[in-house]
């Protein structure tokens, strides 16, 4: 059968096309199928970073660095609840607590009530015991709201520039010394004042104190004509200065 010249063109014009078709749709098939996957994958949620100190909480920085946690008064005994069966607790939890505000044992620090066990060591720059709090399942660092949460430097190099600027040593001077940048020196010196605030209102708020002692020191100030008395009241078992006065040596300042 003979068949006309411009029919065959068509026809090989056509097969032609099917096969281009074809190999651009297997070129382009991979990456049709990874954007498909892309598309129905459900959409990743963005991490809630937990604040490091209480000037990162919005409710403590409102509320005067108390946080409107609704706690019950009757905390029932997280071992009480269970047998005695089991590994027997080895890490001592003693002074640290859960901080997931919606647990029970929030800020519990007592270690026969709250549920914290040992729950591996990071060996970083220092090794940092992390624990489990078995009410909730959330897992917290040993230096959980302490001053060097979150640090990468080690804790003897702070310690070291935290008592160097006690003695007196300055912000600049200690940064050539130690060789740390000025702002990382400010915010360890911030953090150590304010969990130093928070240990003072928690510690000699309300103290009573039995048998108080009296001291007065005198000295001359540079420009002052007057001479300052200074008043100190001491704890005589505890050794503990209450309060430091400055002014005259006045029956109202004694």
């Amino acid at each position: 059968m003979h068949i006309p010249f411009w029919q065959l063109l068509i026809r090989i014009y056509c097969d032609g096309m099917f096969v281009c078709a074809l190999w651009l749709w297997a070129m382009a098939w991979p990456h049709m199928r990874r954007g498909l996957r892309l598309t129905s994958a459900a959409p990743k949620k963005k991490r809630t970073l937990h604040p490091q100190t209480a000037c990162d909480c919005p409710a403590c920085s409102a509320k005067h660095k108390h946080c409107e946690i609704t706690r019950q008064r009757v905390i029932p005994s997280w071992s009480a609840q269970h047998t005695g069966r089991g590994r027997p607790k080895r890490i001592e939890t003693e002074g640290h607590s859960c901080n997931n505000p919606v647990c029970l044992y929030f800020q519990v620090t007592d270690s026969h009530l709250h549920a914290l066990v040992g729950c591996g060591t990071h060996h970083g720059v220092d090794a940092i015991q992390y624990f489990k709090c078995q009410a909730c399942g959330t897992k917290v660092s040993g230096r959980w709201n302490t001053p060097l949460y979150d640090l990468k430097t080690a804790a003897h190099e702070v310690a070291q520039v935290m008592t160097a600027s006690s003695e007196g040593v300055d912000v600049a001077a200690a940064s050539r010394i130690f060789a740390h940048d000025e702002r990382t020196i400010r915010r360890w010196l911030a953090r150590s004042a304010h969990h130093a605030e928070r240990l003072h209102n928690r510690l000699l708020r309300h103290l009573v104190c039995h048998h108080l002692q009296l001291d007065e020191l005198v000295t001359k100030l540079r420009g002052v004509k007057e001479r300052v008395w200074v008043w100190v009241a001491l704890d005589a078992h505890t050794k503990l200065i209450l309060v430091i006065r400055c002014g005259g040596r006045t029956r109202v300042d004694a």
